[in-house]
This record gives structure tokens, sequence and C-alpha cells, in this order.
């Protein structure tokens, strides 16, 4: 049996034959992080059971999906999953175990997501006229002088100077992982490079072409885990003429209109702010915070006992205000959630308090009754409208008190003329008038259809 689960056995001429197979695996793996790519150690493969997977440095999560054969199940853990499972990278690294299923067969795979890309950089770079590293009194002055962060690096060695007659130079490198690779790439004034490894170092041997102001190679550092760092070398042949740096005519400073960058609020003014073309930015304050306002639909509404509403409406807060609270004078005879549901428990009167962030306060007086509450009042309509063939209108009534628990009610005079739904809505048949009777209890209220 081989550590996939398949078993085999030896025939009469030696041949490895298989009696039964593992029909756990999975088809095919994706990973797709929140942000940034994904680099895989290796292509997936059903009979590979172990990865690395490279993501970004800010990569907080990576969503990975499985397929595996029908009738295999897949879990992580003690969870069986539906082929998704979102990996939590945030620490730097996770290490994902995904069971595949079938039967009494199975098979693990394991999956390491890290942050880590490898060190791709060189711990040292030296430039010299000796093919011995140790003869210090050898090196060229390189500017600026190393640091492994630091990727662009020139040397002079003129033409011009009587001592400088090599036709190359050395150039020693150190890179900090072992595992790296380190290669050179001609960028200009460069007849050929020669390389010399041993252990991390490299020697580089860099011949120039004739008659070059100067002599440029790129030196690139690739850790194996993929990261990559490029170094450039410039090696200065020929002195550099200075061009006059001519004086620059002074700009005046000039602002831009003034932009709002926040809207005045009840706890703040407005806020503003101006850019000059020098990228200089100023501030201003305009005006003063909001005056904290408030409506109500009512000020006072009426409940029968165990009745609720939630018909007390708030509006006209000015920006950045809020409902802070809803908050009962007493509780035995009225209740409040925060939501504003108001609730009578007994016979009596209450206030019910809404209070704003910003301190502004309104009441709302409830009086609990033992009775329902009866409408007294329809109103919000018109006496008449006018309406065209197959024209459709909705009647939306105000009832007073809009606590009040008896139903709304519709009813035509001529259904021929016009039809009017259990909603309100009124649809035109054809020319002619009806009317429309609203009901709420005792009261009623007629609006006349004229349909042309």
């Amino acid at each position: 049996m081989d550590k996939d689960g398949t078993i085999y056995y030896k025939n009469d001429s030696c041949y490895l034959m298989a009696l039964e197979t593992n029909g756990a695996y999975l088809d095919s793996v994706t990973a797709r992080p929140d942000t940034g790519s994904v680099n895989w150690d290796k292509r997936f493969q059903a009979s590979e059971t172990e990865y690395t997977l490279r993501v970004a440095e800010n990569a907080k999560n990576v969503t990975l999906s499985f397929k595996a054969p029908a009738g295999c199940t897949m879990k992580i853990g003690n969870d069986t999953i539906d082929g998704t499972y979102v990996a939590d990278v945030s620490s730097g690294k996770a290490e994902i175990k995904i069971a595949v299923v079938q039967g009494t067969k199975s098979r693990e795979y394991t999956f390491h997501l890290t942050k880590d890309h490898g060190n791709s950089s060189l711990t040292s770079m030296i430039v010299s006229t000796s093919n011995t590293y140790g003869e210090v009194s050898h090196y060229l002055s390189m500017t600026p002088a190393f640091n492994s962060a630091k990727t662009g690096y020139t040397v002079e060695y003129l033409d011009s100077k009587a001592e400088n007659t090599q036709r190359f130079l050395r150039v020693y490198v150190e890179k900090a992982e072992s595992d790296a690779t380190v290669k050179t790439e001609i960028v200009k004034g460069v007849r050929k490079v020669t390389t010399t490894t041993s252990g991390n170092a490299t020697r580089f041997n860099v011949y120039w072409e004739d008659n070059v102001d100067e002599a440029q190679v790129k030196i690139t550092v690739t850790a194996k885990a993929g990261s990559k760092t490029e170094y450039l070398l410039t090696i200065q042949r020929k002195e550099k003429v200075s061009t006059p740096t001519p004086t620059p005519t002074e700009v005046p400073e000039v602002f831009g209109p003034w932009q709002t960058i926040s809207t005045a609020t009840v706890f703040a003014p407005e806020q503003q702010r101006r850019t000059s073309n020098k990228g200089r930015q100023e501030t201003r304050t305009v005006g003063s915070k909001l005056t904290p306002t408030i409506k109500l639909n009512a000020r006072s509404i009426r409940l029968k006992k165990k009745q609720s509403t939630t018909k007390v409406q708030v509006s006209g807060l000015a920006a950045g205000d809020r409902v802070q609270s809803w908050t009962t004078s007493n509780k035995k005879v009225a209740t409040v959630t925060s939501r504003g549901k108001i609730t009578a428990k007994k016979t009596g009167k209450a206030r019910i308090i809404i209070t704003l962030v910003s301190g502004k306060k309104a009441v709302v007086n409830v009086t609990v009754q033992k009775t329902a509450v009866k409408t007294t009042k329809i109103s919000g309509l018109k006496k008449s409208v006018v309406l065209k063939r197959r024209q459709k209108l909705k009647l939306k009534p105000v009832i007073s008190p809009l606590t009040s628990v008896e139903k709304v009610t519709y009813k035509t005079s001529n259904k021929k003329v016009a039809t009017v739904s259990s909603r309100g809505v009124i649809t035109a048949k054809k020319k002619g008038t009806a009317k429309i009777t609203v009901k709420s209890g005792k009261k009623t209220y007629t609006v006349t259809v004229k349909v042309k």
C-alpha cells in the first residue's frame, strides 16, 4: 500500500498491479486573496499533498476553493465544508489541513500560507582593482556607502588618471540568503561580465568598452521564495561636466477656491480648505454649528389599555443629530421601547420624552383610556378629482387621532365609472361622475371623481 491508500500486488512477471485505488482526492484548488496575488511553490496535482502559497504583505485573508469528485466529503478539522474556506493570514501565516473522504478511503492535503517571500538583499558590495578580496587598499570608494536597502551605486575609475590602467574591475557581492541566486545583466558601456561563485560570495569581472563615459551593470538577487531585488552599479570612466543650474524665477503663491470638507452639524460649524499652487493648505471655519430641531407628527395621543403604536414619527432633525432615547414619565401607565413603540398599561396619563444626541427634547402626552380609540376626523383628501380613463389614483386619508383603531373603508357610488380597492386605489373606467366614500367608524369623507 502506498501513502495514498492504493493497494498493489506483484504478478508473475514481477510487475506491481493495483488492486484497489484511493478515490478520495482533490480535483482542483484555487486561492484568491483579498488583495494582491498568490504565488504557489508548485503547480497543483491531485497526487501532491503539500503546498506553500505566498501572499502579499497587506493581505488579511485568502479564500480557498476546493473541488473533489462526486461522493467525496471535505473536512477541515471537525467541520465539513462545501468547497470554500476563508483562511486568516493577518498574523503572517496560516496552515490549512483538509481531509478528503470517500467511504473508508481518505487523503489529507496541507496548504502553508505565508507572507514570507524570502530575503533577496545583498549584505555587502565591494568594487576592487585586485583579484584578492582581502586587499583593502585596492577597494574603490562607492557612492553612497553600501546599505542593503539602497539599490543604486557609483564608483569612479576615470581614464584620465594615469594610475587607472586596468581594463576591468572586480565586483565582490555577498547575498543574505544562501539559497538566493545572483545574476548580472549588461545595461550599457560593458563588453562582457564573467562570474565566479563561492558559497554566499560572488565575484563579477566587469569589462567596459573603449572610450565610454560610463559603464553600467544590473545585479539581480532572487530569493528562493520568489522575492527579487535589483541593484544598479555605475562605473564612471570620464569626468562629468556640470551644467550651471539657472536661477529659477520666483513664482508667486496663488490659492485656489475654498472647498467644503465638512458641512455644518449640530456639533460643529462648516469647515473649508483651499490649496495653493505650491501645495500649501489653509483651513477655515464658516458660520456656526446648527441649532437642534425636531418635529413630531403628534404632540398628544390616546390609547386603549394594552394598545401599542409606532405611529409617533420624528422628523426635521438638523444634520448630525439623531434620536438618542425614548423614555416614559410613568411606566405604570405607558412604556416605550428604544425604537419608539408605545404600549398602554393602565388608564391614566404619561409623558413620552424623546431625547436627541444634541440634548434637544420633545414630549408626547399619552392618555390611556378604557374604551377603544375612535376616529374623530378624516382629512388630507381633495373634495374632487379629475381622471382620464384607465388612470389610477391612491387616496391617502389622514385619520385623527392617529391611534384610532377603527378600520378605513372605501366605497364607490358607480362602479361603471370608477372603482376603488380596499387599499384606496381609484381606477377610472369610463366617462362620467362617481362619488368615493371614505369611512372610519362614524366619520365619512366624500371625494367626487370625474372621468373624462
